[in-house]
């Protein structure tokens, strides 16, 4: 079972402790913490108290690199598959915050202050005499390029390794690590470059747009298109299984039918563009988060520019026409603008970062390495470089993986939310991190979660005609007919919905901040703090009943008809908008179908039945390559739950039982229960870290999971 933790100091915060700061003597949850080092801020009162204050969020900084890098050691050495003796991890402390000597400090801010540029002398250059396009890209071992009439493989010493004759005018080149092959753009063509076999192939992919590709970038699962029209779209496309068309978006509400992408790039969730307006011959340079696409910064641009995605989420953006680079912080801070007098006659017209301590620049005559010292760039706290410096080992589970990601999110979210003063509340981000490390910290307890404790809150329950529940940190949502009824968490109810429907399935999406409900033919949104129910203009054959649907933190899903044997993917922004059908692997096409799915965590877990021998099986499948993971067999048509995050709770209906399951499907608890029906439980959810949601034929009931 999960252990309790102390919570914040924060009068009327119920949330537990994650960070201890010593010199205040306080004890903070994640946005309270937050809260703490923008005050230190706002109550500086001249400069030499304001740089004391900063030094001091500095060295909470610090202390929460630390405290990531000795998780990381804990989450290796407890989920590691090749011990076979019972592992018993070291209880995880409180991370302390402390405060360091100033001086210390104020020598380490010093050396943060070297500038970027100039660049140190090339280590290494290859004259370029014949220059049709600057695009370039590169993997762990290689770089690729256009030079003299050939797409040319480079090693770390310039050796050319492949020439592959090339007679396009135009080419854009990215790298994908996820297909472990760099993709080549031409006007009308896009290409595949395996560095393995070294054999360039022609992709065909459906192009929604009659107008010629222009730029490429890719992140971990999309790969980004934009064209040469006068419109600021970008074109997704799927990675894996295949490269499949997923959507056409407009990146920027402020664009103008003026404006267009000139080139854009992608680093590290974030993706920046350089818009040009051809009526106003102003242009910007734009920062946007890859996941929700919303806007971080923007800077307005008198040239045109090319930028490069270095360490630390920060940019370097070259001017070649002015023969000028400016070194950009992660906030959109300018930390330098140089200009290159002694290179007027042959500026830096590219660049890309080659390792940590490499970077490859393309100047009008040639092609360049420099050494790359890490020292040049401040030290900002952006956790999440500390798991791509370190290698996944072969033996790494799917566990450990989740796990640092979810770690690295924390982690690089609060850091960015401190140092652009974003006080923006991710309360689910907090709990989901509060779960993760309770969980190692209980990983080999003995305590079983079956039976359930006594509810410490129970109410009667009339209409038994659905099971389906959702809800989020404020609210359960249940059905009654004749109404939808929306209960606090004392399951008091806030409001009664009048509701004409005999089905519904409802689900919970943070994007959205709504709660979406299913019925046979309607899908409709409901807000929670106005009480706005909403009907979604959905696409779709009036022939089709739906049943049951799930939220991933991009996609709804929806499932059509008793039972079925393939989902509908649909974006959650800008719109709800068709974008695929996903066939379930594995289903026989006329015996087997989903009698019920949940999402949660980049997975998606179903409820399959097979109605020729009367057998059902839970399976979890990854929403990132739609493999399948773990399948295990059931005795009885059942209801699913998440728990922590990554475990199972399995509720059998017809033959009472209740399983616990792990992540990688192992059964931790099998339990059955009495068949007394008013006892069965047939749906749960959990509300928060330490509180579990079960319905029954008779009642609501929250449960105490600690």
């Amino acid at each position: 079972m999960i252990l309790s933790s102390p919570l914040c100091s924060i009068d009327a915060c119920e949330r537990s402790v994650l960070v201890i700061c010593e010199c205040h003597n306080e004890h903070f949850c994640n946005d309270h913490f937050i809260e703490h080092t923008m005050q230190l801020d706002t109550t500086a009162t001249n400069k030499d108290q304001s740089k004391t204050i900063k030094l001091n969020k500095r060295s909470c900084f610090h202390t929460l690199n630390q405290w990531w890098k000795n998780l990381y050691q804990i989450v290796r050495y407890s989920s590691s598959e090749s011990k076979h003796e019972t592992v018993s991890p070291q209880s995880i402390e409180l991370t302390t915050v402390t405060t360091i000597e100033v001086q210390e400090d104020k020598n380490k801010l010093k050396k943060q202050r070297h500038n970027l540029f100039p660049f140190k002398e090339p280590y290494q250059t290859l004259q370029t005499i014949e220059k049709k396009s600057i695009s370039m890209a590169c993997s762990d071992k290689y770089l690729l390029i256009e030079y003299k009439a050939n797409l040319c493989l480079f090693d770390r010493t310039l050796n050319i390794i492949k020439q592959i004759p090339w007679s396009y005018t135009y080419v854009n080149i990215c790298w994908t690590s996820t297909l472990n092959q760099f993709i080549l753009v031409t006007h009308k063509n896009i290409f595949i470059l395996d560095e393995t076999i070294l054999e360039l192939k022609e992709y065909s992919i459906p192009h929604h747009n009659e107008k010629d590709w222009s730029c490429a970038a890719c992140s971990d699962t999309i790969l980004y298109l934009s064209t040469m029209d006068m419109a600021a779209y970008l074109y997704e496309y799927t990675l894996l299984p295949s490269i499949e068309f997923i959507q056409e978006r407009q990146i920027s509400v402020m664009c103008s039918i003026y404006e267009s992408i000139l080139t854009f790039n992608y680093g590290n969730e974030r993706l920046i563009f350089v818009i040009c307006n051809a009526q106003t011959f102003q242009n910007r340079l734009e920062l946007h988060s890859s996941l929700t696409f919303e806007i971080l910064w923007t800077i307005p641009l008198n040239i045109l520019t090319r930028c490069c995605s270095i360490r630390n989420d920060q940019w370097i953006i070259i001017n070649y026409l002015e023969s000028q680079l400016l070194h950009l912080s992660s906030d959109g801070t300018i930390l330098q603008d140089y200009k290159q007098i002694s290179l007027s006659n042959n500026p830096i017209i590219n660049a890309i970062q080659w390792a940590p301590n490499t970077i490859v620049t393309v100047t009008m005559k040639n092609l360049n390495l420099h050494k790359f010292t890490t020292s040049s760039l401040p030290d900002l706290p952006r956790t999440k470089m500390y798991f791509n410096e370190i290698q996944v080992l072969p033996n790494d589970n799917l566990h450990q993986v989740t796990t640092l990601n979810t770690l690295n999110s924390w982690c690089s979210n609060i850091c960015r939310r401190v140092n652009t003063n974003n006080d923006t509340m991710n309360q689910q981000e907090e709990t989901n991190l509060n779960t993760l490390v309770q969980t190692y910290r209980s990983k080999n307890t003995t305590e079983k979660l079956f039976p359930l404790k006594r509810p410490f809150r129970t109410i009667k329950i009339t209409d038994k005609t659905s099971v389906s529940l959702a809800c989020n940190d404020k609210h359960i949502l249940l059905k009654q007919t004749p109404y939808l009824c929306l209960f606090n968490r004392q399951l008091m109810i806030i409001k009664e919905i009048p509701w004409p429907y005999e089905h519904v399935n409802t689900c919970w999406s943070s994007t959205l901040e709504r709660f979406i409900l299913i019925t046979d033919q309607k899908i409709f949104t409901l807000d929670d703090n106005t009480i706005i129910l909403d009907h979604c203009q959905i696409s779709s054959n009036d022939q089709i009943l739906w049943r049951n649907g799930a939220c991933s933190t991009s996609n709804l899903f929806l499932s059509t008809g008793d039972i079925c044997v393939s989902l509908q993917q649909y974006t959650l922004q800008p719109l709800i908008q068709f974008v695929k059908t996903w066939h379930v692997t594995g289903l026989h096409p006329q015996n087997e179908g989903i009698l019920t799915f949940i999402c949660t965590n980049d997975k998606l877990a179903f409820v399959i039945s097979n109605i020729y021998v009367f057998r059902r099986r839970f399976e979890v499948h990854s929403l990132l390559t739609y493999e399948r993971l773990w399948s295990i067999s059931l005795e009885a048509v059942a209801h699913c739950c998440s728990i922590y995050n990554d475990q199972w709770i399995i509720m059998e209906l017809l033959k009472p039982r209740l399983l616990h399951l792990s992540i990688d499907g192992k059964i931790l608890q099998e339990y059955q229960t009495k068949p007394l029906a008013t006892d069965i439980i047939w749906n749960a959810v959990q509300l928060d870290q330490d509180t579990i949601v079960t319905l029954t034929m008779t009642s609501l009931n929250l449960h105490k999971l600690s």
